[in-house]
């Protein structure tokens, strides 16, 4: 898995949903993706989504993004079977069937090859992703600032 998609995962990790479904954008259109890990990052953005619109009572929304996320996350499950673990496909198929389970469960932990990705085991480029996308929902951020601590690093 191209490391930079680390990133979202550590922010998904820190229930920054939004923020996550951003680092997976950034990292779409900037980085030259395999096929497979394309397909991971579209899941993974897919689940933030289907997490952040359960979160917000927006449950027709959550329950198609869940689909989508199973979807794409068992056809990215070849190379990629650690990310795509049993607990999170239960979960996912849960949140499908009743997305107010969000409300009684805590989301699962994405982990890759049995390890939980943070910010301190993350490489430069990807902190940079996850720095700008989180910046992106915050206000009164000046995010020029950030884009060249990000060049300049």
């Amino acid at each position: 898995m191209d490391e930079t998609l680390y990133a979202a995962v550590v922010l998904f990790n820190a229930d920054e949903y939004r923020p996550a479904q951003t680092a997976c954008h950034l990292i779409h259109e900037q980085e030259d993706l395999s096929s497979d890990d394309q397909i991971i990052c579209v899941g993974l953005t897919e689940l933030a989504t289907a997490i952040d619109d359960a979160k917000n009572h927006r449950w027709v929304s959550a329950v198609t993004a869940a689909d989508t996320a199973a979807a794409k996350l068992a056809s990215g499950d070849g190379s990629h079977p650690s990310f795509n673990s049993d607990q999170l496909r239960g979960y996912i198929s849960t949140l499908s069937n009743d997305p107010v389970v969000i409300e009684r469960r805590r989301v699962p932990s994405l982990r890759i090859d049995e390890k939980q990705p943070t910010v301190a085991t993350l490489r430069f480029d990807a902190i940079g992703y996850a720095a700008s996308a989180v910046a992106t929902h915050l206000e009164d951020v000046d995010t020029d600032i950030i884009a060249d601590a990000i060049q300049y690093g």
